[in-house]
């Protein structure tokens, strides 16, 4: 991931004497931010239905389903609307992360080309383990997620029972009547305590230690997931993946990070790089992250 070199830092130096070293050394910095940030396995993020915002929050407000939307509509008569319920409101805020990236002046003039992108490389790991952090944050409060009832471990039957209840959810329709939503879940999420028994139980061709070679009617019945930031080391998930009501990533600035160079005014240095010999870059990120609907996903606790 080194992407700086001797000619370039020989470029750098030269552009020291012009007031271009910034803008110079920024295109490498971003280069090697993306990259790095680019290498952070982010499993949850293609959970999430990804939107963008331009807001410090936004709020979603619950849809009443209608309640037979199948039924025909006679010559001249309405179309049914789609109603937005003014009780069931969620609110998502956006929120900052970053640090900043500081080049010295000894870094080019000693060539210390690990040192320079040991640096870059760090801050784009670390914004690409936040959003994970922040996802897996999002599932694991209760109050995004759907219960299954009881404490379950996970296997074969635990988990055909859990698929099972996600299929027939129910909410309540526009005239207040209860229909079926007609989900289906997509994904089993784990920690990596539970990845050999996921495996086992939705890739194996046969149930394992059946008397008869059962078919295993589980296999590839969902996709495995597994999550490294998520706390507990028991507890899994069912849920379906990039619903429009369900997990949401709302984005302002990134992911992926964005780089950006210390404000100069008019042709004055920045003022660190007359105190104190360096060029700093500020790499952040703005994002929120949240739930509208707790039926997107079943977990296996009360």
């Amino acid at each position: 991931m080194n992407l700086l070199s001797e000619d370039k830092i020989a470029r750098f130096r030269e552009a020291a004497t012009t007031g271009d070293l910034p803008t110079l050394l920024r295109e490498d910095y971003l280069d090697i931010l993306l990259s790095a940030y680019g290498t952070v396995p982010q499993p949850l993020l293609g959970l999430c239905y990804q939107v963008t915002s331009d807001n410090p929050s936004e709020t979603y407000r619950g849809l009443k389903h209608l309640q037979d939307i199948d039924s025909e509509i006679p010559e001249g008569s309405e179309y049914p609307e789609i109603i937005v319920g003014e009780k069931s409101t969620v609110t998502i805020t956006n929120r900052k992360y970053g640090a900043i990236i500081a080049v010295t002046e000894e870094m080019i003039r000693y060539s210390k080309l690990a040192e320079m992108t040991r640096i870059g490389a760090s801050a784009g790991e670390m914004l690409g383990r936040v959003v994970e952090k922040k996802i897996a944050a999002a599932i694991e409060d209760t109050s995004n997620t759907t219960a299954s009832g009881s404490t379950l471990t996970l296997s074969r039957a635990n988990l055909e029972t859990v698929v099972n209840a996600f299929r027939i959810q129910t909410a309540t329709a526009a005239d207040g009547t209860t229909i079926k939503l007609g989900l289906t879940a997509d994904t089993l999420l784990v920690p990596p305590s539970l990845e050999y028994d996921a495996t086992r139980i939705l890739n194996s061709t046969l149930i394992p230690g059946s008397a008869n070679n059962d078919v295993n009617v589980m296999k590839g019945a969902l996709n495995i997931m597994v999550a490294p930031y998520l706390t507990s080391t028991s507890l899994w998930y069912v849920l379906k993946s990039n619903w429009a009501n369900g997990l949401v990533i709302q984005k302002v600035i990134g992911p992926p990070p964005e780089l950006s160079q210390q404000e100069v005014k008019g042709n004055q240095q920045p003022d660190s790089t007359f105190r104190y010999d360096k060029i700093s870059y500020k790499a952040r990120m703005l994002f929120g992250v949240g739930v509208i609907d707790a039926k997107f996903c079943i977990r296996s606790t009360t």
